[in-house]
């Protein structure tokens, strides 16, 4: 059994392949930069942290060599939010911080080396993408990911690690990053607010991001090198999104998996995007969009319903003091 160092661990996706790593009790380092927020890892147990402020620190490498680590998951990345994407800083830090990765990689002799890309590499969206078809990356956030995908992989080819990168969609699901499209409306929606940004018009797919950690676990024990999307194989516009998250909140539980048009909009015609991925690795998706939001708005209301719960214990408690 391999052991991992997950790297940038405190992000969405490091901190939910951490937990999935350490429930198959297999030994994991949580890697995350000086001063980083713990809030997703402290939820569970089970991974020995580590702190950096540089990869090419003696100490870390040394604690490193000692346990023994023979795969790498890099999953650390400035600037993943959409106001980010353009940020005149995306391409210059993260190539640097893709370049400690790897160099990190190579002190410590790691063997397997797996890289978190991104589905904007290719640019807009269509049905027929494969890890072949040209990319035309529009964001500098794009750009960026595919420049570092570019290095990693050529750090493979010239080197002795074997190496994976991913091309992930849009991963989502509970802790997601806050200000996401989906995290976002589904506040408003359970608080009964407005949702005021642009619904855009391009095509995203979603991947629930217990189906991205169970991918990701096939891949470290597998040796399969390369280039491999990771989606769902469902495209969906953001208004197509906005509608079904609207009709799950709206429609009455006995009736939500019966309605036609509500079907009819969540199943579209599968893609084989994803086709190299479930070949190589036997894997396929686990969770549904409906049946995932479906699950995501019975948390939000349990969570409002708790805050309503506890703003009233709480007034009670300022009233009774106030009357004594």
């Amino acid at each position: 059994m391999k052991k991992v160092l997950v790297i940038g661990a405190n992000s969405f996706v490091g901190s939910k392949v951490v937990e999935s790593l350490t429930s198959q009790q297999r030994p994991v380092v949580a890697l995350v930069k000086e001063n980083s927020k713990l809030e997703r890892l402290k939820k569970f147990s089970g991974y020995n942290l580590s702190v950096y402020n540089n990869f090419c620190d003696p100490a870390l490498i040394r604690k490193l060599k000692d346990l023994k680590i023979n795969c790498i998951i890099n999953c650390a990345w400035r600037g993943n939010k959409e106001e980010h994407k353009n940020a005149n800083w995306q391409i210059l830090d993260n190539m640097k911080l893709t370049m400690s990765s790897i160099e990190l990689a190579n002190y410590i002799n790691c063997e397997r080396f797996i890289n978190i890309g991104s589905f904007e590499e290719y640019g807009a969206l269509s049905e027929n993408l494969n890890e072949k078809s040209q990319t035309h990356p529009v964001s500098a956030y794009g750009k960026s990911k595919l420049a570092a995908g570019i290095a990693v992989l050529a750090s493979g080819q010239f080197g002795n690690m074997s190496v994976a990168h991913i091309r992930l969609s849009t991963p989502y699901g509970k802790d997601d990053t806050k200000g996401s499209f989906i995290n976002t409306l589904l506040d408003c929606l359970a608080l009964d607010k407005e949702y005021e940004k642009e619904i855009k018009e391009h095509k995203k797919d979603y991947i629930n991001i217990s189906d991205v950690s169970i991918a990701i676990n096939k891949l470290i024990e597998s040796n399969e090198k390369g280039i491999f999307n990771l989606g769902s194989g469902h495209i969906y516009r953001e208004k197509e999104v906005f509608d079904i998250i609207k009709s799950l909140f709206s429609l009455p539980r006995k009736f939500i998996f019966e309605s036609k048009e509500l079907n009819t909009l969540v199943n579209n015609k599968k893609n084989n995007m994803t086709a190299k991925i479930e070949d190589k690795l036997d894997w396929c998706t686990q969770k549904t969009f409906q049946k995932s939001i479906d699950e995501l708005i019975d948390k939000k209301k349990l969570l409002l319903s708790n805050d309503i719960d506890n703003f009233k214990y709480n007034i009670r408690k300022i009233c009774n003091f106030s009357a004594v």
